[in-house]
């Protein structure tokens, strides 16, 4: 497990690169649904949770993961059921009790969440198993639901970088640089 986390702590650090540097420093986030079909859809009632999950990306994505984690912990108080949250969260916890518990949490709040949501937690649990193709597959998998989604393009990137496969990595990056130049 500690080596599963250590490859997706560092494919997470080069995930936040990549977005940092197509996203500048704006506070603004991108990948999160506007309704334009071509960002990743959060599925919630709360225009709050939303905001604060949005939030908690744009710190993400400049390497604040305190910051990070305080406002997906927000998200969650604003709408419990924001299986999301609860994932992106996963990935800066500091023990596994912790990534088990939010991964739990995901999973159980997720059934009338989007498919790419469900996905994700595919994606994200394949960290427990350190079954690459399984992450592969997922990545590959939210890819061609949503191909106009810098975000879901650089993680696939991360994947193939875990993977050693940077030839596929730079593809997929280009293509996250390709959507969202800013």
């Amino acid at each position: 497990m500690k080596r599963a986390t250590i490859y997706f702590l560092g494919g997470l650090l080069s995930a936040a690169c990549i977005i940092a540097a197509c996203h500048g420093h704006d506070a603004k986030v991108k990948g999160v649904s506007t309704g334009s079909g071509t960002d990743i859809p959060v599925t919630t009632k709360s225009e709050a949770a939303k905001a604060s999950f949005e939030e908690g990306l744009a710190f993400a994505d400049d390497f604040n993961a305190n910051k990070a984690v305080a406002s997906f912990t927000k998200a969650i108080e604003q709408d419990p059921n924001l299986g999301i949250a609860y994932l992106y969260r996963a990935n800066y916890d500091q023990s596994n009790k912790e990534f088990m518990d939010d991964l739990a949490n995901g999973k159980a709040h997720i059934d009338s969440a989007s498919d790419w949501e469900k996905t994700y937690y595919d994606y994200i649990s394949s960290f427990l198993t350190n079954d690459w193709d399984k992450r592969v597959e997922a990545g590959q998998k939210i890819v061609a639901a949503y191909p106009n989604a810098a975000r879901a393009q650089v993680d696939l990137g991360n994947t193939y970088q875990g993977g050693n496969q940077t030839d596929k990595e730079r593809v997929a990056y280009q293509k996250a640089i390709d959507l969202d130049p800013k």
